[in-house]
């Protein structure tokens, strides 16, 4: 469940993020990001940037919340039977004591386990995502980037 909700936000994440890229195109096609407009409209670009970065962080917090009352859920369902099967005899047998060994081993991987749906490939696919919009700026902008960066060839006067 938490790796569709997981997948559900990334597809919404690369939706987000293609719109903030036909905007960003749009806007450098019309001219309202130019050289003239270079500091403002990458102003724009953070402000456009912004809420798909908070949608994202709050996204893994909830799915962080969804896994760890699930953990908390399971693992007092197996303190619970470990408690009852421990509680029965005063000497448990054999068989008792296996099975109290896997509970605990069960137990221990259970709250080992992360409390979020972040890895290292998640974060990078976000990084990815978020590279995207400002790939648009430039191409939006690649004349103005290239004559700030001093690449191109130079205008000779006719």
């Amino acid at each position: 469940m938490v790796g569709r909700l997981s997948r559900l936000l990334s597809f919404i994440l690369y939706v987000t993020m293609g719109f903030i890229i036909q905007l960003m195109i749009g806007l450098g096609l019309f001219d309202v990001l130019s050289e003239r407009t270079l500091l403002p409209g990458f102003l724009l670009s953070l402000l456009v940037v912004s809420p798909m970065v908070i949608m994202y962080a709050a996204g893994q917090y909830h799915l962080s919340d969804i896994i760890v009352r699930a953990k908390w859920k399971m693992l007092n369902e197996v303190q619970t039977k470990i408690e009852k099967l421990s509680g029965e005899n005063e000497i448990p047998d054999k068989d008792s004591l296996d099975r109290l060994s896997k509970l605990m081993d069960y137990h221990d991987r259970i709250k080992a386990t992360p409390n979020s749906a972040l890895n290292f490939r998640a974060s990078l696919n976000f990084l990815n995502s978020l590279l995207l919009p400002l790939l648009a700026f430039i191409l939006a902008n690649l004349d103005t980037v290239m004559a700030v960066l001093g690449i191109g060839g130079v205008k000779t006067k006719p």
